[in-house]
């Protein structure tokens, strides 16, 4: 899919403003979204593949950290029903 040109414009003014990351991120994602080149799911961990060394830089993640981390997340009252991630899927077409 080729967005349009229209469309490119618009993010990359958005991406050049003056806003905050996040709602740089929610007017592009709205935008996407509008324009049918993107679309919310809830999907479940193991829907997803990453490369077993190129994910994270090669870091890959350490499961110690990552639960203490969450564990403070969960202990300072986090609101988990807020809790969401972003993840896109790049067609095979795109040169």
């Amino acid at each position: 899919m080729v967005l349009l040109a229209a469309v490119s414009a618009k993010i990359r003014e958005y991406v050049q403003s003056d806003l905050g990351p996040l709602q740089k991120w929610k007017h592009i994602q709205e935008l996407l979204v509008s324009h049918n080149a993107a679309y919310n799911t809830v999907a479940k961990a193991d829907a997803f593949v990453v490369h077993h060394q190129r994910n994270r830089a090669g870091t890959l993640i350490n499961p110690y950290a990552m639960h203490s981390k969450g564990l403070q997340i969960v202990q300072s009252g986090a609101d988990m029903s807020l809790l969401q991630s972003v993840c896109f899927e790049l067609s095979a077409l795109i040169p």
